[in-house]
């Protein structure tokens, strides 16, 4: 009670809220004039309907609905007509994408001997982290010069864990030494069997680092194959491993292809993930209630 009393004596009231039960409780206690905006990262109309129903009249009131996900949008106005949504509150939903702060310059990549894999991730069921222990072992056994790196809270498999060739990082909060990890890196991979877009590819794009995906969320809308990095064809696991493998190795013997594709990946970055967008972005929308 005290929060709304405070909120209403705003003169221009702005609520803006994520993933926060708080907020939704909030919601039914604002009068009209309190100005409401809603931030969801991704939404899946198979299977997260009947969770998110429940949420349906606070996300009509809701001003404007933030998503960084264009898939999700599209998910959210199925959700929407499924359920009678007049069509006009699909033009509350609004695609800001989050930012990812870019060197000045194109980092080079260090020469080494041995082409340097990375993987940035929780170990969550949907990111199957477990993927990129399968994908180094059969990169090993094809005795291909790749190191891995595995940042993210992931227990190391039993036959990896006295092999020089790939580190487990565990859990890294340092964003300095995270862009150390960046910059020496080569390539990406990304394993998830849903997603709406990592910050760990636009992070790693920013440092010229080659993402090697599945194709969910928004990842083909900027990934193109071959141009601004890889996809595999499905997200089937043994097809996702044998695809990936493939292309480390193409990676690798195609050195010249790689330092095209790596500097085409940090000029992507450069131009679709800047801060000045988002905060533009922001800026308008918090502030075009005064």
């Amino acid at each position: 009670k005290l929060i709304v009393q405070a909120i209403e004596q705003a003169p221009h009231p702005v609520v803006f809220g994520c993933n926060n039960q708080f907020f939704y409780d909030l919601i039914p206690n604002l009068s009209a004039k309190v100005h409401i905006i809603d931030l969801m990262h991704d939404f899946r109309f198979e299977g997260e309907e009947q969770v998110f129903k429940f949420y349906l009249p606070l996300f009509m009131r809701c001003n404007h609905r933030v998503f960084i996900s264009e898939r999700a949008i599209e998910q959210t106005k199925k959700f929407y007509k499924t359920n009678s949504v007049e069509t006009t509150y699909a033009e509350r939903l609004l695609y800001i994408p989050n930012y990812v702060t870019i060197p000045e310059q194109y980092p080079s990549k260090i020469s080494a001997t041995a082409f340097s894999v990375v993987y940035v991730g929780r170990g969550t069921s949907e990111k199957r982290a477990f993927l990129v222990a399968e994908i180094a072992k059969a990169c090993f056994e094809k005795k291909l010069p790749v190191t891995f790196q595995v940042v993210g809270d992931i227990e190391p498999p039993q036959e990896l864990k006295n092999n020089s060739s790939i580190v487990f990082t565990g859990e890294l909060t340092d964003m300095e030494k995270l862009k150390d990890i960046y910059k020496n890196a080569d390539a990406l991979l990304i394993t998830s069997e849903r997603e709406g877009f990592p910050m760990a590819i636009m992070e790693g794009m920013a440092y010229g680092v080659i993402p090697v995906s599945t194709p969910v969320g928004d990842i083909p809308k900027h990934i193109r194959s071959g141009e601004t990095g890889y996809l595999t064809s499905s997200i089937e696991p043994q097809q996702v491993i044998t695809e990936m493998v493939n292309y480390i190795s193409l990676l690798i013997h195609e050195k010249e292809k790689r330092l095209v594709m790596s500097k085409r990946v940090f000029e992507y970055a450069k131009e679709h993930f800047s801060k000045e967008k988002f905060t533009k972005a922001y800026r308008t929308l918090l502030t075009k209630f005064e």
